[in-house]
């Protein structure tokens, strides 16, 4: 799902190797939590973007997170960002930090995802607000369904209202021609009585 992110927009990996050498030079506490935070929104962009790119709206929770490691690994570790494109598994960062090679060396080939290691304070705040930023969404997500839910109940009452007034409406014409009617049908009936009885004088 990377590679053919990557094939589809040559920019990732620019974009990816960027980040990369700013959080190398990184100097000071703060430049290095403005890259942290800058960090955990491209991989949340690009893991997005890939799973849209592979056409998986509804991802299992474990392939987002073997993508969002192997971005987060593509930006620690040169061997990783090198083999962008070609990669045949998942890559998972496990080592310290982000080192610089030399000019003109190769990179060096991604540790063993097995390898134990305790996260650099730089990519456990990238993972704390990681997953700060996955909880927001959801709620974001929700609210927006709840939202959706909401104005739709709303039409659907504002539309009832509308059909209850207009049977209001109609009943109370009809009862008003029922009534109309029913006083017609008394004049008639007493006009037949009338003729019936002067039609019996007339008879004697």
């Amino acid at each position: 799902m990377v590679n053919r992110l990557v094939r589809s927009d040559p920019e990732v990996r620019t974009r990816l190797g960027a980040l990369a050498a700013d959080l190398r030079e990184a100097g000071d506490g703060a430049r290095i939590k403005e890259l942290t935070a800058a960090r955990g929104r491209l991989v949340d962009e690009l893991t997005r973007r890939a799973l849209e790119v592979a056409e998986l709206p509804a991802p299992p929770a474990a392939l987002r997170e073997e993508v969002t490691a192997t971005l987060d690994a593509a930006i620690a570790d040169p061997g990783v960002a090198a083999n962008l494109g070609t990669l045949v598994r998942a890559a998972h960062w496990a080592g310290f930090g982000l080192s610089p090679l030399p000019d003109g060396a190769d990179a060096p080939p991604a540790p063993p995802a097995r390898k134990a290691r305790t996260p650099a304070p730089a990519e456990a705040e990238a993972d704390r607000e990681r997953r700060r930023r996955e909880k927001i969404n959801e709620a974001e997500r929700a609210l927006a369904q709840a939202g959706q839910d909401l104005e739709a109940a709303s039409a659907a009452e504002r539309d009832l209202e509308d059909t209850v007034r207009q049977l209001e409406a109609e009943l109370a014409d009809a009862r008003q021609r029922l009534a109309e009617a029913r006083r017609q049908s008394y004049r008639a009936e007493s006009r037949q009585q009338r003729a019936a009885q002067q039609l019996s004088r007339l008879r004697e």
